[in-house]
């Protein structure tokens, strides 16, 4: 960001920058990619320390769903704690909680609170896996080195191409 600032009037944000600055409470190292969080009611979500939230996600805090059959709008915290990945293109819906160490799989739709050390999945979210049966199941397709620095990232695809191919 530095670079881009010196050719620009004015500095470029990042979106945890611009969530922070509208209410959402976000701990330290996390990283937000492409997500959506609540514009009307950015001050109810809170995300915890060395969360990542990945793309097309979006978080509620509301639902106006109910106004128009005359109910008013839902309108509840979002609490996603500690150490908690969110899939490409989950929902989270108001009022839930989600417990730390936990993997939400990629289009999910989260309508309850996911409780610690789990894996959850579908529509609606449900508990698939406890995340320590997850992690030694999958032992042998996860690649150790975080974060992918470039060469690393070169090698991975290299091997990735070997066994696809």
């Amino acid at each position: 960001m530095k670079f881009l600032n010196r050719f620009i009037s004015h500095p470029v944000k990042t979106d945890i920058e611009r969530y922070r600055e509208s209410g959402v409470k976000i701990g330290s190292n996390c990283n937000i990619w492409g997500a959506t969080i609540d514009s009307l009611f950015p001050f109810l979500v809170e995300i915890g320390n060395d969360c990542t939230i990945t793309g097309g996600v979006k978080i509620l805090a509301h639902d106006a769903a109910p106004a128009l059959f005359g109910k008013g709008y839902k309108i509840g915290k979002v609490i996603i704690r500690d150490k908690v990945f969110v899939g490409m293109d989950t929902v989270i819906m108001p009022g839930v909680e989600i417990g730390p160490n936990v993997i939400v799989g990629a289009n999910s739709v989260v309508t309850k609170s996911i409780p610690q050390n789990s894996v959850a999945a579908g529509v609606p979210a449900r508990i698939i896996s406890s995340l320590e049966d997850y992690l030694s199941k999958s032992q042998g397709d996860i690649h150790p080195t975080w974060p992918l620095h470039p060469g690393y990232i070169k090698e991975l695809q290299r091997e990735v191409k070997e066994i696809y191919e």
